[in-house]
């Protein structure tokens, strides 16, 4: 054994029956608060966390779900809010056009497949158009969007 062990044995058997029972109770005691302190009572504060704010957290996703199944229903496009944003999209939908400067944008359609066309016209409404098809299936003229 150990000199500190022999100490502490020699401490402990030096005492009388009464206060070693006495010095028991005290450690026990200690040692139950120690680990109610240390580990029961931080569970139990997130446990008591959790039920408050698990069903408003709960509540906020189906929320949020029901918006999303309302936007993914229901598009609604976003109106460019300049003409580098609306000529932007136009060349990202490949369509070959140009952007008047100002609002009502006037977009002057150079060249574009009946396609590329009709998907951009779905997502971006347009109030006026005078667009003519060529032979070879090319559309070209003129669109209105209002802001």
């Amino acid at each position: 054994m150990s000199a500190t062990l022999q100490t502490l044995q020699d401490i402990w058997l030096s005492r009388d029956a009464r206060e070693r029972k006495l010095l028991t109770i005290a450690l026990a005691v200690v040692l139950l608060g120690g680990i109610y302190g240390l580990i029961l009572d931080p569970a139990l504060a997130g446990l008591n966390t959790l039920k408050t704010s698990l069903p408003a957290t709960q509540a906020k996703q189906a929320q949020v779900q029901q918006l999303a199944a309302q936007i993914q229903a229901n598009p609604t496009p976003l109106a460019p809010t300049s003409q580098a944003s609306l000529q932007a999209n136009l060349s990202a939908a490949n369509v070959n056009a140009t952007v008047s400067a100002s609002a009502p944008w006037v977009i002057t359609v150079n060249a574009a497949t009946g396609e590329a066309l009709w998907a951009w016209l779905k997502t971006n409404n347009a109030n006026k158009s005078t667009l003519k098809r060529n032979a070879n299936g090319i559309w070209s003229g003129e669109l209105t969007l209002e802001p």
